[in-house]
């Protein structure tokens, strides 16, 4: 029968010993490599986890233990809190609600589409593992002013991320978890009013528009009597033309309304 060794290492634990009123699992020891005593802990999920207490006596061991116990226990519970009420939580509870809305008819696909790309691309990645109570004023503006420098957003698009945070934190009042929604940023939008044509100058577009449609240019393929109809009919109730994407500015037939 092979002989197990029972060698003692400077590293092996000695003097181990137990703190009345505390886990049996809390130990304090000593090893011959150093002076200090050790206190040590089994965490689940992390398994044994063991620390010096810089201490000679036992009795500061002792209190160095106790201390280090309450702050694990402690650091667990913020743990789980925030593991159930993480900004990401919540961002996943809107993504639930944008869905039964959309089977509602109260929300067009696109408009969810576009809050989880945002979510997943910029949001999630900076308060995902946030606790939702700890998202305020200045962390978000900080994120703002972070997109506006690293990737030049229009400030349109920077309202929309701060909305979008407000729905995320809606979800949380409306469990209870945030008694209210925090004031947070306004972005305001630059006034950038789009070129218009004066009254002389549109008059010139349909006396140009009816030339065309009555004398078409020989090599154009065009209906300009249809695009004098549409000036019109765009003008006098106040929609404004987008090209579709994918198309030419120039092509009439993919101009579409917002």
């Amino acid at each position: 029968m092979p002989r197990v060794s029972t060698s003692k290492t400077r590293h092996n634990p000695e003097d181990l010993t137990t703190i009345r009123g505390y886990p049996d699992t809390l130990k304090l020891f000593r090893m011959p490599a150093s002076k200090f005593w050790y206190v040590r802990m089994f965490i689940y999920g992390r398994g044994i986890v063991k620390k010096s207490t810089r201490c000679e006596k036992l009795s500061d061991a002792r209190e160095f233990a106790i201390s280090w116990y309450e702050d694990r226990l402690l650091e667990k519970k913020q743990h789980k809190a925030i593991g159930s009420q993480s900004f990401a939580v919540f961002a996943a509870r809107l993504q639930e609600t944008q869905k039964r809305q959309i089977s509602r008819g109260e929300l067009v696909p696109e408009m969810a589409a576009y809050d989880k790309q945002r979510l997943d691309r910029d949001v999630l990645p900076r308060f995902g593992t946030t606790h939702i109570a700890k998202i305020d004023y200045k962390s978000v503006d900080e994120f703002i002013d972070d997109l506006k420098n690293d990737r030049d957003l229009a400030q349109s698009t920077l309202k929309k991320y701060v909305v979008l945070i407000r729905k995320v934190m809606k979800e949380a009042e409306r469990e209870g978890v945030l008694d209210h929604i925090p004031s947070l940023p306004t972005v305001k939008r630059n006034d950038t009013p789009r070129p218009w044509f004066s009254p002389e100058e549109y008059q010139q577009v349909l006396n140009a528009c009816r030339e065309l449609r009555d004398n078409p240019p020989p090599r154009y393929q065009f209906d300009f009597a249809e695009m004098y109809d549409f000036i019109v009919f765009m003008i006098h109730t106040f929609l404004r033309p987008r090209a579709f994407p994918g198309s030419s500015e120039s092509t009439f037939c993919f101009l579409i309304f917002d």
